[in-house]
């Protein structure tokens, strides 16, 4: 092949039917701009471009069909030094990628593997942070010819211990045995210009390639802790290196010694960064294997007090679950007075392990304390996966009504939860949350009636919430809800606002308004129109054939390409109009439609479970969807909603499915790492052991019995800090089912 230089690398640009593909954001007839601003713009509309494509061809991990044709030009655009480093490394990313949609499978890495003529020289760039990125992007590529003689090469004549590492960690991927003696030599013999990290990466790469742990080993995948460690310089890409290690012991069975490494790097750490770095690995540990708490509740709790790792410390001990024995730590840390982020943390961590000492210190520092409130508040709201409430406290509430009636907030919107609000002041969001507090404690918070209403005029829906839940429907609160739902009020409020009142008063009448409103507003407000006719009791005569027409109106296909929105507004407007008028055929059509998308379509597919849990709400009336709802019992994220709609319909039609292969799919789906709803699986599989003992066999049995106490995490899915807690508790459920399945099943045997 020809020197790659500026001229010619887009060539053939032109004929690639870019109109005709689609990237995320749509249609790809953006891209050959893109592509020539890269290559010949200036600077800095160069590096937007190419930041441009991270959000389009390669969003998010998902490549699709734009991205392939696309390859060859990035590829070239790279060897000629078009930011070289950023593009390499967008290549590695399409490579890596699994998550394909619309394209063949693998044919995203093998057009990159195509490209190794151009990539392979890049190994040997005269800059470091391209031999870097391309020692990481080559590496997924491991079919490509020549590649770990090129990195074995290259790690020869290297002369940056950062770039040698990385070649080391690349060739250790595509071929965990060609690494073992590099990686061995970096460990046992003397390197001029090896550093920490090298050693590191070192006990990493034999660590992959099944090495005994040894003392050598330890010695060095500890060096870096006197000096800590530059993620910027030694990641390997998006993963770090010593959490990485940790995660593959344990990956191979040796939890128990990642569990002591991770101890021991939080304790020794000395250089900058060190002991921070440290907490963050035994957490990425944690959130995928089940650490003990008390193995590392010491050492965090020794650590809560220190300036720059408190925070991720305590995170972690919160996470864990309530540890006694580190509770005065924390509280300590808790104890210290005004906006401080740390405190806040071990505040909240307080609050979640029922601290009695907790709500005091909120009292004291109510208005520094946004994240400890935003917990409570979440639970009270029904945020996915949380069960924190803060118990009634009378010095709480003298507090809360003290600041609310200096009005010591800021209702600027743009005043965020964590100090946008000036020092000393809520922000408007942590004054919902303290409203949502008080609407938690319902009657006995009955003295803030007076504080509660003179917020009205600001913040009408949250204080009309919070003052029907504490003096029920007073006039104040049925009005300020009245003037929450009201055409001129603002959008998001109205149904809540419309709901409450229906709820507190029995009315209807401020939903049918919004419904009749919104009807009459075109395609983008018939969703508002079908979320308050929802709600509505005792329709009247009128709205069955209002929805109707508009159902038929959402039936045609959006002018401008909103799929989702029109998937939503469709199915939202069928439900609606078979509450009112009971006839079920609309939703079917809606449900079937969804449940019967085109193999490459991601918008339908995301649509699968809502549209199943709206089969659930038929019951009997869903047995026509029984053809469309049988093939989502072998995907083990739709599969509960689907068991759920299928069992809920007469036993005739759900006898269609064999029992045995429905306990099967469910035990699949509560095992299913990133599930969102294996509780839902295994309250299924509870409610099938009742009626049909026999089905859980003992093979079953065993199966959740090996899920229960298995080292990985089961749940993976989930509010970041809320995984450790939720799997737990899957743990926990799946236990007390066994005992309860084998109880019931002894009855019936006897």
């Amino acid at each position: 092949m020809p020197p790659v230089n500026d001229t010619g690398v887009l060539a053939g640009l032109t004929d690639i039917p870019w109109a005709e593909l689609r990237h995320a954001y749509g249609c790809a007839d953006d891209v050959p701009g893109i592509l020539r601003a890269i290559a010949d713009g200036d600077e800095e509309t160069a590096k937007e471009a190419a930041s441009e494509l991270f959000g389009n061809i390669w969003h998010q991990g998902t490549v699709c069909q734009a991205t392939v044709p696309a390859v060859p030009f990035l590829a070239r655009l790279a060897a000629a030094g078009h930011h070289t480093a950023t593009l390499t490394g967008l290549l590695g990313c399409i490579a890596e990628s699994t998550d394909e949609c619309g394209i063949e499978p693998g044919s995203a890495r093998a057009a990159v593997t195509a490209q190794g003529d151009l990539l392979l020289p890049l190994l040997a760039d005269p800059d470091p942070e391209v031999r870097a990125m391309a020692a990481w992007a080559l590496a997924q590529c491991p079919d490509m010819p020549g590649l770990v003689q090129a990195l074995r090469d290259q790690w020869v004549a290297e002369a940056s211990p950062d770039v040698r590492g990385k070649l080391m960690k690349a060739v250790s991927v595509v071929d965990p045995a060609q690494a073992t003696p590099l990686a061995a030599g970096v460990i046992t013999a003397a390197v001029p210009g090896q550093n920490a990290a090298e050693r590191l990466i070192a006990a990493w790469c034999l660590v992959a390639s099944g090495a005994r742990w040894t003392r050598s080993l330890r010695e060095a995948a500890t060096a870096w802790l006197a000096d800590g460690l530059d993620p910027a310089k030694h990641n390997w890409n998006h993963e770090e290196p010593f959490p990485g290690l940790l995660l593959d012991l344990a990956a191979r069975g040796d939890l128990a010694v990642a569990v002591e490494l991770a101890v021991t790097a939080i304790d020794q750490a000395r250089g900058p960064g060190a002991r921070k770095a440290a907490i963050w690995a035994a957490e990425k540990l944690a959130l995928e294997y089940r650490v003990p708490a008390l193995a590392l509740a010491d050492v965090l709790a020794r650590t809560a007090a220190d300036p720059e790792a408190g925070l991720g410390a305590i995170s972690l001990l919160r996470q864990l679950g309530p540890v006694p024995d580190a509770a005065d730590a924390i509280f300590a840390v808790a104890d210290r007075a005004g906006p401080e982020r740390t405190a806040d943390e071990a505040l909240a961590c307080l609050l979640e392990w029922g601290d009695l000492r907790a709500p005091g210190l909120l009292a004291r520092d109510l208005a520094d304390r946004p994240f400890a409130l935003r917990l409570t508040s979440d639970a009270f709201a029904g945020a996915p996966g949380k069960a924190l409430t803060i118990p009634f406290d009378q010095e709480l509430l003298n507090a809360i009504r003290a600041l609310l009636a200096a009005r010591g907030f800021d209702l600027n919107p743009r005043a965020g939860l964590f100090g946008a609000a000036p020092a000393g002041l809520l922000s408007r969001n942590g004054l919902i949350q303290v409203l949502l507090v008080l609407e938690s404690w319902g009657a006995a918070a009955a003295a803030a009636i007076p504080e509660v209403a003179a917020l009205i005029p600001d913040l009408p829906l949250n204080a009309g919430r919070t003052l029907a839940a504490i003096a029920g429907p007073v006039p104040a609160a049925v009005t300020a809800l009245q003037n929450a739902a009201a055409p001129d009020a603002e959008a998001y409020s109205r149904v809540p606002a419309a709901t409450r009142l229906l709820r507190l008063t029995g009315d209807n009448a401020p939903l049918l308004a919004i419904t009749q409103e919104c009807l009459t507003k075109g395609s983008r407000a018939l969703g508002t129109a079908a979320s308050a006719a929802l709600e509505v009791d005792d329709p009247p005569a009128w709205l069955g054939p209002a929805l109707a027409a508009a159902l038929a109106q959402a039936a045609r296909p959006p002018a401008d390409g909103a799929t989702a929105l029109h998937l939503e507004t469709r199915l939202t407007l069928a439900r609606a109009l078979w509450r009112v008028s009971g006839d079920a055929a609309p939703v079917v059509a809606s449900i079937t439609q969804v449940l019967q998308p085109a193999a490459s379509d991601r918008v339908l597919s995301y649509f699968r479970g809502r549209a199943a849990k709206a089969a659930c709400d038929l019951g009997p009336a869903a047995q026509p969807l029984l053809p469309a709802l049988l093939p989502l019992l072998s995907d083990p994220e739709s599969c509960p909603l689907a068991a759920q709609a299928i069992l809920g319909m007469d036993r005739a039609a759900a006898a269609r499915v064999p029992i045995e292969a429905l306990v099967s799919h469910l035990v699949a789906a509560v095992a299913t790492p990133g599930g969102r709803n294996q509780l839902l699986a295994l309250g299924l599989l509870g409610e099938t052991s009742q009626q049909w003992p026999a089905a859980i066999t003992a093979t079953v049995r065993e199966q959740l019995s090996g899920l229960a106490e298995r080292s990985h995490r089961v749940v993976t899915f989930g509010g970041y800090d809320q995984i450790i807690r939720d799997d737990e508790a899957l743990r926990a459920e799946i236990r007390r089912f066994l005992a309860n399945s084998e109880k019931f099943s002894g009855t019936q045997e006897e």
